[in-house]
């Protein structure tokens, strides 16, 4: 964050201010939840990163059925997200003082950007064991419970369904707004103070 900020008086009953603001904040964001740097490549798999860029984490590996059913899963999970935010304000304001009167104009100009990059990785369907191969394709014969060993016999012999693969992305999101304002803080009694204003902001 780099601030600076420059008051002028011209006169006894002029203030003069300008400011300008500027912010940045790279960060990523991991969401691994088990073994950053351990990859289906490093366990002896046929299966090399995406891209260069791309996280080294194991893929979401769903076993049985999806989220929340009592015969599945679902293992791993994990995604990174590199993001950088920047910010950069400027603004002047003038004041100016007569009897009871405290008249203020500005404007401020606020440019910002957002960009995120999200590497290639496994898709949001993963790696999926879903019984058909121990099962010869009936993987809920059995009753209760059959999904699921089924699908926890493909996992332990390595026999998934599909597997699914996405490219990542780099996006950035930018806008900027002006600003410009005037208002009065005019002391109508030592103990009656009205500030009337009016601002009109323009967002692109």
């Amino acid at each position: 964050v780099l601030n600076a900020m420059w008051a002028w008086t011209p006169k006894s009953h002029r203030v003069i201010e300008s400011r300008a603001l500027f912010r940045q904040l790279p960060g990523s964001a991991p969401r691994s939840a088990v073994s950053p740097g351990t990859t289906l490549g490093t366990l002896g798999a046929n299966d090399p990163l995406p891209r260069p860029d791309a996280p080294e984490l194991l893929p979401t590996m769903v076993i049985g059925n999806w989220w929340g059913d009592k015969e599945g899963a679902v293992l791993f999970n994990g995604w990174t997200t590199d993001f950088t935010v920047k910010n950069l304000t400027l603004g002047s304001s003038a004041t100016w003082i007569k009897g009871s009167h405290s008249i203020k104009v500005g404007a401020e100009f606020q440019d910002g950007s957002f960009n995120t990059i999200k590497p290639a990785r496994e898709n949001s369907n993963g790696m999926n064991f879903n019984g058909n191969v121990t099962s010869l394709g009936n993987p809920s014969s059995g009753g209760r419970g059959a999904v699921f060993a089924h699908s926890f016999a493909d996992f332990l012999l390595g026999r998934f369904d599909t597997y699914g693969q996405g490219d990542g992305f780099d996006q950035t999101l930018q806008s900027w707004n002006l600003g410009t304002y005037v208002m009065d803080t005019w002391r109508v009694t030592p103990r009656l103070t009205v500030t009337p204003g009016l601002r009109l902001e323009y967002n692109s």
